[in-house]
């Protein structure tokens, strides 16, 4: 069933659309890569899908209803949301960091109780952040940080999670874990968003690719419908080597093959 939909949804900017006309829906149990050149528009699309942004034209429906239309404590305890970037300033431990995830299940004043103490510890686990509960945020590194916000995103227990280039900062092996959280988080039933660079990422680990073009839709669907040799020419500009290692897909950036430099 769908959970998060976008109908025609145009974002303009000083006049600027950097989101032109995209109509897509997310259901839950699906795992969808937001995927596209530098300046697609894919992370003013996500955050217009978790309703930091207020579409120019266009709606965004949370389970069927208008997002704008949603108690917005009532939306923070089913969607949660990882920016592109966001960092830890204050000297929070870790632990009470992720524990902000919780804020919205509980009434002003109340005290964790034990199911927000388990849904801390299980978010911290996912993250591989449990033996830095007790460090402070501003004292890690910058792919532990991004871990630590992750768990925090893990700890709302949402049932969208939406997460705007959730790998940049992660080493090899931490991206394939985050990856595989993802997929089993939407094989638990969750609807799952994740603006993504890595091709390869994109095509083993998805259900399902939206690529981005100058603010449209230019390919949606399975990974190997649009990962291409010709779309990746197009959105790209690039020639890529695409195969198979045993029954999963990668693709390889290979050459650029545009006429002129991209910005």
């Amino acid at each position: 069933m769908t959970l998060l939909a976008a109908t025609n949804v145009s974002v303009a900017f000083n006049g600027h659309k950097v989101v032109d006309g995209v109509t897509m829906s997310i259901a839950g149990g699906e795992l969808v890569g937001l995927i596209g050149p530098n300046g697609a528009g894919k992370t003013t699309l996500i955050r217009t899908l978790a309703g930091v942004l207020r579409p120019t034209a266009g709606t965004i429906a949370f389970d069927g209803r208008a997002i704008d239309a949603l108690p917005r404590r009532a939306l923070a305890r089913r969607l949660a949301y990882m920016a592109q970037g966001a960092d830890c300033h204050w000297p929070l431990t870790v632990e009470r960091v992720v524990a902000l995830g919780r804020l919205p299940h509980l009434a002003p004043w109340q005290r964790p109780g034990d199911d927000d103490r388990r849904a801390i510890a299980s978010a911290l686990d996912a993250a591989d952040m449990a033996a830095f509960a007790e460090r402070r945020a501003t004292s890690l590194s910058a792919g532990e940080r991004a871990r630590a916000l992750l768990a925090r995103a893990l700890a709302v227990e949402p049932e969208a999670l939406l997460a705007d280039e959730p790998v940049a900062a992660l080493d090899p092996g931490h991206q394939l874990d985050l990856m595989t959280l993802f997929r089993a988080r939407a094989q638990r039933g969750a609807a799952v968003v994740v603006v993504l660079h890595d091709l390869s990422l994109a095509a083993r680990f998805c259900h399902r690719l939206v690529l981005l073009h100058e603010g449209r839709v230019l390919a949606e669907g399975a990974p190997e419908a649009v990962l291409t040799a010709a779309t990746l020419a197009r959105a790209y500009g690039i020639e890529a080597v695409i195969g198979r290692h045993g029954s999963e897909p990668y693709v390889v950036p290979w050459r650029v093959v545009r006429a002129e430099p991209r910005p």
